[in-house]
């Protein structure tokens, strides 16, 4: 595990750059297919997908090569960008050196933008000299959760009852959402199998899990009893190609899935 970069918050200067008349369009995942940083050419990974969302309020998200990222901008009545001081927020989780590289090269060149287009496919971002772009490809919901379904996902972060819990490194927690509205996983030390329903595009519930009855260290008997409780209690979901989060109606309890690591 390497040290992790300072990625906490990329400052931005004033950055105006030129859109078309309309925003770009709101929930619709993003996927990077083209980097070029000062001219070069950048390899992209094949896993994880670098994503970018346009949320509404003129906010966006997504996945770095390694961290989540957040920020919002503003649109200037001549239709210039301005991304809102400090600047971008992301998660700080460490990873191998070459992603934690490509991540920090991400972040300058998304700062450094210039220049927003709407394109047929999706989105650019250019500098103002077209040095640096970025080039995003739109996906389908469908896609996005096509590409989830039968996916092993560990969980990455969990709130429960408004508190932020601590989890262990190992073992993973794990989330599989299967054809036909199955769920399995591993819940830290017992497995659990059940079904799950999709009533909306965002909406989500499970029902009652089947779980074997294990015993273990007492820590990880009430991670997992959070666990299993935050589950239950999901109604809300946000997909993406990475992963997804999980939400109760009330935001008492939050579960962040990632995908690519076992």
């Amino acid at each position: 595990m390497k040290t992790p970069l300072p990625l906490l918050l990329v400052s931005l200067a004033a950055s105006p750059a030129i859109l078309p008349a309309q925003d770009p369009p709101a929930g619709v995942q993003h996927r990077l297919v083209r980097f070029i940083d000062g001219g070069e050419n950048i390899q992209l990974p094949a896993s994880p997908s670098i994503t970018l969302r346009f949320e509404k309020e003129r906010r966006i998200s997504g996945r770095a090569p390694v961290n989540l990222y957040f920020g919002a901008f503003h649109l200037a009545q001549d239709g210039k960008l301005n991304w809102a001081l400090p600047g971008f927020g992301s998660t700080m989780m460490a990873g191998p050196e070459d992603l934690m590289v490509l991540e920090f090269r991400y972040f300058k060149a998304l700062a450094s933008a210039r220049l927003l287009t709407v394109t047929q496919t999706g989105v650019l971002f250019e500098s103002e000299d077209r040095a640096t772009a970025l080039e995003f490809a739109a996906t389908s919901p469908q896609n996005v959760i096509n590409a989830l379904t039968g996916r092993r996902l560990f969980l990455a972060r969990m709130i429960a009852e408004g508190r932020e819990i601590e989890l262990p490194s190992a073992p993973l927690i794990l989330l599989t959402l299967e054809a036909e509205g199955r769920v399995q996983g591993f819940a830290g030390v017992n497995n659990y199998r059940g079904g799950y329903v999709r009533t909306g595009e965002n909406e989500i519930a499970f029902s009652a899990f089947a779980v074997t009855r294990r015993a273990g260290p007492p820590e990880l008997m009430r991670i997992e009893d959070l666990y299993l409780r935050a589950l239950l209690s999901a109604r809300e979901w946000s997909p993406s190609l990475n992963g997804a989060v999980l939400r109760s109606a009330d935001g008492s309890f939050v579960l962040e899935f990632a995908a690519g690591r076992e």
